[in-house]
């Protein structure tokens, strides 16, 4: 395993993306709440630590990356780490606790060997102003991790990451829609809002393809035009 250092971020080089934009994820109505708790914790000095519950499909990842690359645009040190895809013993989490910011992605996949290193981690950076991020898929009340680990989990602010709901399709599409430049009506939007998965990497696919085809077909952005395209297109 290579440690990389790059722009004042010292980080494992497992899934991080430094393209990943904090102003490109989409909030629900029901997210607000974190995106608030998200902007108070990289504007204030002050200790603070999230930890944050999500299906697969809700963006975890995507934001945990958007917000090290906003932190790191403050030129304060940060580092991703995705339990995921380390190893046992890599002693990775003692090396770590004088950063500013520390996001672990995936806790709840975590072997014991690394869950020891998280729980002292978080004692460690207790009452230090090192921020600390966690996200798991399973929830809390479900999480299986050793005893003593999930007492310091259940100490900190937990919230919930929330599908796209039906309220919310129309938003997101839209949302979608203007950080790619398409200029789709709310008729486009409301068409395809019946048609389409519920998460956000499959209405932004769906949304790039569209795209596509019309230009591919000369075609003027329609109802029928979509409805041709979706009979071709499967998401």
């Amino acid at each position: 395993m290579n440690d990389v250092t790059s722009k004042n971020q010292f980080f494992f080089d497992f899934g991080r993306d430094f393209d990943a934009k904090f102003e490109n994820f989409f909030f629900t109505h029901e997210n607000k709440i974190i995106q608030s708790e998200i902007l108070n914790l990289l504007s204030s000095e002050d200790k603070q630590d999230i930890l944050l519950f999500g299906s697969p499909k809700s963006g975890k990842t995507f934001l945990l990356n958007s917000i090290l690359n906003e932190d790191a645009a403050a030129t304060r040190s940060s580092i991703y780490v995705d339990c995921a895809k380390i190893g046992t013993n890599q002693n990775i989490f003692e090396r770590i606790s004088s950063k500013t910011l520390i996001c672990i992605d995936n806790i709840d996949q975590s072997d014991r060997s690394n869950q020891v290193e998280i729980f002292n981690l978080i004692n460690e950076t207790k009452d230090s102003n090192t921020k600390l991020i966690v996200s798991t898929n399973t929830h809390l009340s479900k999480l299986e991790v050793f005893a003593d680990l999930k007492s310091r989990l259940q100490q900190i602010k937990f919230f919930t990451l929330h599908l796209i709901s039906d309220q919310d399709v129309n938003r997101a599409l839209e949302f979608i829609g203007t950080k790619l430049n398409l200029n789709f009506n709310d008729d486009i939007y409301t068409f395809l809002a019946t048609r389409i998965r519920r998460d956000f990497s499959t209405m932004k696919d769906t949304l790039i393809a569209l795209d596509k085809f019309m230009y591919a077909e000369k075609k003027q952005p329609s109802k029928k035009t979509v409805a041709d395209f979706l009979k071709q297109f499967k998401n």
